[in-house]
């Protein structure tokens, strides 16, 4: 039993140099994001294990199974941090400029790249935001009620299985000075939508998936559970059952962990601080879970490197004349290999039992690392930034490869194809980040002989450390019992 309990707490004393080997893959480089991964709102300990945990170690009824519904909600705040994701250098508005405006030599953004009239001149915007909604159903069952030996006092299995649905939106906040209205694009929400445009949309209105994540099952055991003393250890799977993110916009919703297999651990704690003789118990907490994923493919849009925005600039094709002008996003949009290495999360704080009253506050850090991403295949060199029409050739394809997406180059003395070794493949990948949180919560139950019941509410509030993620608010409900 000693070394059991010393086999839990060095897992625990592992996780703070964790925690800070994912800081250290926390992308500092923050210039251009194409894809931006927020925490699950499945990804929560507390929503789990506030109140229940009392309950689900020590059940007094004959079929030792416990169950718990849960409702969720959760909101995004609107940041600066946040608004500057998928813009570029750490920029919260850019200026947007056609060739024969006023102010071109200013510019951030060259209007005719996005579609706009040469005469267009704007400032844009964007605000991602973020609404989650869920319910959540928990079982567990002791599975010495099954198998009577000794050997199996303590152990057992859980199942979770999660409703969620996310809805995301990007508010595309634009000023417009001067635009030729009977263009078929004279704003940025046309541009960003426009039909030849594949890949890395803007959509102008909300979209939402409704899936089931993932099925969790957790095998563990109760080490010690008695007189609110809990030692807890347990390992498990997490089948993904929700979508994968789509390239056609950004900022797409995802429910769950994004299509990846998990492979998950974790242990609970729990100490009573108070003398024994008081009418109340007074406890401090910790639970802790890291959950290792397993790579999958994806289809990721990409940027050239030291080139912001490029996927939002043209691209001609070397073997196919010069009426051409792609948008890059249709090129350099790959399918990808995508290692989202792992996460943790962590709750601690402390309980107050008083009669069949529970009062819970705590504070809780959830973590990942900085995705690396690869190419399944390797990139074609024969495709280029589009430069001016050569009249004097005019059916050979021109290159403008020191184009930026300010500006348009003067021609390329021969055709200069993109590299892939030119690709900016981190910008494509999510930002690692550290989100801290606050939560409460008040419950209520009683136990009985043959069945004990609880219900209870909970609020938090988070913030992240780094741009990856969102500053957000939610709160809970749930009821469940043991029999």
């Amino acid at each position: 039993m000693k070394k059991r309990v010393v086999a839990l707490a060095v897992m625990v004393l592992v996780i703070p140099y964790q925690i800070k080997a994912i800081e250290g893959r926390c992308c500092k480089d923050e210039r251009y994001r194409s894809f931006l991964f927020t925490r699950p709102l499945n990804q929560n300990i507390p929503l789990y294990q506030s109140i229940w945990h009392d309950y689900v170690y020590e059940k007094q009824g004959s079929c030792k199974t416990s169950f718990q519904c849960i409702g969720a909600y959760q909101e995004s705040l609107t940041t600066r941090a946040l608004n500057k994701y998928f813009l570029f250098d750490r920029k919260v508005e850019v200026l947007v400029v056609g060739d024969t405006a006023a102010g071109a030599l200013d510019r951030d953004v060259r209007a005719e790249w996005l579609g706009l009239p040469s005469n267009f001149y704007g400032t844009l915007e964007l605000v991602p935001k973020q609404r989650q909604v869920g319910i959540f159903l928990n079982a567990h069952q002791d599975l010495n009620k099954f198998v009577a030996i000794d050997f199996f006092d303590g152990y057992w299995i859980d199942v979770s299985v999660p409703l969620v649905a996310v809805q995301n939106s990007i508010d595309i906040k634009q000023r417009i000075g001067e635009t030729t209205a009977s263009a078929s694009v004279s704003d940025f929400v046309q541009a960003f939508n426009r039909a030849d445009l594949r890949y890395a949309k803007i959509s102008s209105v909300p979209r939402s998936r409704l899936r089931c994540p993932e099925i969790n099952i957790r095998f563990g055991r109760a080490y010690l559970s008695e007189d609110h003393f809990q030692v807890v250890y347990y390992s498990g799977i997490s089948a993904p059952l929700g979508n994968k993110q789509d390239a056609v916009y950004v900022f797409d919703p995802v429910v769950g962990n994004n299509g990846h297999w998990g492979f998950l651990i974790g242990a609970g704690f729990q100490v009573v601080t108070s003398r024994c003789s008081a009418p109340y118990a007074a406890c401090l907490f910790l639970h802790v879970e890291n959950i290792f994923f397993m790579h999958n493919t994806q289809h990721r849009t990409l940027d050239v490197r030291d080139k912001p925005w490029s996927r939002y600039m043209l691209l001609n094709h070397r073997d196919r004349g010069p009426e051409q002008n792609v948008p890059a996003s249709s090129v350099l949009t790959r399918r990808v290999k995508v290692h989202p290495y792992g996460m943790v999360d962590l709750s601690a704080g402390g309980r107050i039992f008083y009669q069949d009253w529970h009062i819970e506050a705590g504070y809780n850090l959830w973590a990942h690392a900085r995705e690396r991403i690869e190419l399944k295949k390797s990139f074609p060199a024969v495709w280029g930034f589009a430069g001016i029409k050569d009249i004097a050739n005019p059916t050979v394809a021109t290159t403008a490869s020191l184009s930026t997406i300010a500006e348009q180059a003067a021609n390329d003395a021969d055709f200069v194809p993109i590299q892939e070794g030119d690709l900016y493949v981190r910008s494509g990948a999510a930002l690692g980040t550290l989100v801290h949180k606050i939560h409460v919560s008040l419950g209520w139950g009683r136990k009985g002989a043959k069945f004990d019941g609880f219900f209870g509410v909970g609020a938090w509030f988070e913030t992240p450390q780094h741009s990856g993620a969102c500053k957000a608010i939610g709160c809970w409900l749930k009821l469940g019992g043991s029999f």
